[in-house]
């Protein structure tokens, strides 16, 4: 994270534009992978529909109005998502590595299969648009490496897990919930970061 980026004023309703979004939360549970054996059924889904509901929960506590856009994680919405500037994006999927290609990659899905989702990709197509989001919090296992494309892109903080990490569900939701806290105490993102951390 960016030391003291605040991000009170950003959380305040845009009068000039009522549909500017705060925070978009995609979240991503693609249900098989496709191969050359064929399909596959994927293993145990990300609890998106819990860290959804603690964040909403926070906001309710808190008294706090924005505009919260939610999304499923596939490429065409995050482009599209992307540009409409959110000033949070953030992402609930998992992350794993792929052997063969030797890179890191975000479980997003397309039609309900997996759809890996690598730095190069995602690269190439930040750069087809323009956007002005302030954070971004991917909330997955391994995310560093494609975290990183969002800081080339010029997003000024960015909030992933180690490359050579896993995280479990229940902590993760966790560091969620505490950085949501802190953002809305007026806690630089630092701060909420550290807190969380």
């Amino acid at each position: 994270p960016e030391p003291q980026l605040s991000l009170e004023a950003a959380f305040r309703p845009d009068m000039n534009n009522p549909d500017s979004i705060d925070i978009a939360l995609m979240y991503s549970e693609p249900l098989v992978r496709r191969d050359e054996y064929g399909i596959i059924s994927l293993g145990e889904p990300v609890n998106f529909e819990d860290e959804c509901s603690k964040v909403l929960e926070i906001l309710r506590k808190k008294e706090k109005r924005i505009n919260m856009y939610f999304e499923i994680a596939t490429v065409r919405h995050l482009i599209n998502v992307l540009s409409l500037s959110p000033t949070v994006l953030h992402i609930i999927c998992h992350g794993d590595f792929n052997k063969e290609r030797n890179q890191f990659f975000l479980c997003f899905e397309e039609n309900g299969e997996l759809f890996e989702l690598y730095s190069g990709d995602l690269k190439a197509r930040l750069q087809e648009i323009n956007f002005n989001t302030q954070v971004v919090f991917i909330n997955a296992c391994h995310s560093e490496g494609v975290a990183t494309v969002f800081i080339d892109a010029g997003v000024p903080c960015v909030v992933a897990v180690h490359s050579e990490l896993k995280i479990e569900d229940t902590i993760a939701q966790r560091f969620s919930e505490s950085f949501y806290w802190q953002l809305f105490e007026g806690k630089t993102v630092e701060e909420a970061f550290r807190h969380a951390r």
